[in-house]
């Protein structure tokens, strides 16, 4: 199974790399291509202190990037000795891609003492304020001091569980149950790329019309729909933080997977990952979002709208007519482009046909009615462009495993 950003993003992941880094006692972090920080457990102030640096974040990079290749050949941990004369353990997650794991800083136990004076000295030399060695923003024992060894055997140990997950063949199902609030592909849509019964790797149906509608330009769509995913997690405030992350993480696969060149939009994602940690409300989380959504519509939009010149007009009828009935129809009408166009290439994109791909824009515009309107669902089904009222039901429960109702109980409670 292909690895992407939203692995480690994912529940048992999180739980397994948060484990590690408490049993270890040591700073963990995922990095991927260009360097771009993924996820970490267990910063240590004195890590937060260098990064914040320019040499330091600078060099920190440059002694990853010196032992990327060196993991790789070997297919094992590496440990070394970082530009702070603190040391690190580096190892590759898989052998065919760019996701790297590091272990540290810590200060093996065999030499301490001249080891915490060259990283003393080290440290000092970062910032000129500092060339005493005084005045830090912390201690030397805020680095810890393991076992020679130990910290590379804990990586095997991850890198073990970290492949386990990745080919686990319950993991897609894991994932559908992980929480109701972004609803799954009860019933995919198989397409030439994907087998029967499986969802596109890496991202739902929503989320994959929202990337396409990210490249069309439409960024007021999607953050519209991370704005409900965050109203929806409210009632799990354990899960905002690594559910806002997740669904970002995915998106930006879902548009690379789509064409767009997102490698300009790593840099913002990374930013986004570090400040979700330090972010209290979903108000920040939500507006921290949007500085990724703006970026990739601004280095990615532009090409995509070149290559395929009908997909922006779709797209805006679907997003703002998709209470119309026929809609279809009048959208090859509008667009001058033929019926059999537009849903080879919305299946393409999304891995759903044009039928599903409304349905799923008019449910998501309803479960919004219901949690923040007293309207009653049969008006509701009407307002989205579905006026049969069983029809309603069955395509709500079909995209979001609740009756209408049942939903609506779940957010006035």
């Amino acid at each position: 199974m292909k690895l992407t950003p939203a692995f480690f993003h994912e529940k048992p992941t999180r739980q397994l790399l948060e484990r590690a880094s408490a049993v270890l006692g040591v700073p963990l972090s995922i990095h991927g291509n260009n360097d771009w920080h993924i996820t970490g457990w267990g910063g240590c102030a004195a890590c937060a202190w260098v990064n914040k640096q320019e040499k330091g974040k600078k060099y920190c990079r440059a002694s990853r990037q010196e032992f990327k290749d060196v993991v790789k050949q070997q297919n094992s941990p590496v440990t070394f000795v970082c530009h702070m004369g603190c040391t690190c353990v580096i190892a590759a997650v898989t052998l065919d891609e760019n996701y790297i794991l590091t272990l540290g800083p810590y200060i093996p136990d065999t030499d301490t003492t001249k080891t915490k004076s060259t990283v003393e000295k080290s440290l000092a030399a970062l910032n000129k304020s500092h060339q005493d060695g005084s005045g830090l923003p912390f201690t030397l024992d805020d680095i810890r001091t393991v076992p020679q060894g130990s910290i590379r055997a804990g990586a095997e140990w991850i890198l073990e569980g970290l492949r386990a997950l990745l080919n686990d063949p319950s993991r897609d199902d894991a994932l559908d149950s992980e929480a109701d609030l972004i609803s799954q592909d009860s019933e995919p849509v198989p397409s030439p790329k994907h087998a029967k019964g499986r969802r596109p790797a890496g991202a739902t149906v929503e989320v994959s019309i929202m990337a396409l509608s990210l490249l069309c330009g439409r960024t007021k769509e999607c953050r519209a729909f991370m704005a409900d995913l965050l109203d929806e997690y409210k009632r799990y405030p354990e899960q905002i933080k690594p559910g806002i992350i997740r669904v970002v993480s995915e998106l930006l696969d879902a548009v690379k997977r789509q064409g767009g060149d997102i490698e300009k939009a790593w840099e913002a994602y990374a930013a986004f990952v570090d400040a979700a940690n330090t972010l209290n409300t979903p108000e920040e989380l939500l507006k921290a979002a949007e500085k990724v959504l703006r970026r990739v519509a601004r280095t990615c939009s532009v090409d995509f709208m070149d290559r395929y010149v009908y997909m922006p007009a779709v797209v805006t009828v679907l997003q703002k007519e998709y209470a119309r009935e026929k809609l279809l129809t009048e959208t090859a009408k509008s667009t001058g482009v033929a019926l059999s166009t537009i849903t080879r290439s919305l299946e393409h994109k999304t891995g759903a046909n044009f039928s599903e791909v409304l349905g799923r824009i008019r449910i998501l515009h309803a479960r919004r009615l219901l949690r923040t309107t007293a309207l009653p669902a049969t008006s509701i089904a009407k307002l989205v462009g579905i006026h049969d009222q069983a029809n309603f039901g069955k395509l709500f429960k079909r995209y979001c495993r609740d009756t209408p109702g049942a939903y609506r109980a779940r957010f006035r409670k």
